[in-house]
């Protein structure tokens, strides 16, 4: 049930957010771009504490792993950090506050490129690792077998 909830919310979010957008950009409202990008304000806030609250329950269930779970979830909250920041500045940016550069704005999803890339990286040398330790033990056992 959590996840169909969880979904649906996702998929509200994203239509409004679209509508939103498109009523702005085709000048039927003339409403400030914070109002206009607030469904992606709510869905990151309620991803947000999505994350503390699995980081809580997860730490309770596993303390051993305590650690890397923190570790973990500051690394999902800081990627959903970089969006909102990313946010605000378009916002600052498209509503004329400021005269922002353009790479200023973008600078947020730099970093989160940069995060998803160091992610893969070490995801992908973790799985290697242990597949050559488990074929490494396996070839191991196998000459050992026939004594």
């Amino acid at each position: 049930m959590a996840f169909s909830s969880r979904g649906s919310f996702t998929w509200v979010s994203l239509v409004l957010l679209l509508v939103f957008v498109a009523l702005r950009l085709d000048g039927r409202i003339e409403w400030n771009w914070f109002y206009v990008l607030f469904p992606a304000w709510i869905y990151e806030s309620v991803m947000l504490i999505f994350i503390l609250l699995q980081a809580i329950t997860q730490c309770r269930q596993r303390p051993a792993e305590r650690k890397t779970i923190i570790f973990a979830r500051c690394w999902d909250a800081c990627a959903v950090s970089f969006l909102l920041v990313f946010q605000v500045l378009l916002c600052l940016k498209l509503q004329q506050v400021e005269n922002i550069p353009s790479y200023y704005v973008m600078f947020p999803l730099w970093l989160l490129l940069l995060q998803i890339n160091a992610y893969l990286v070490l995801s992908v040398y973790a799985h290697e690792r242990n597949y050559v330790g488990a074929t490494a033990r396996s070839t191991t056992a196998s000459r050992f077998s026939g004594l």
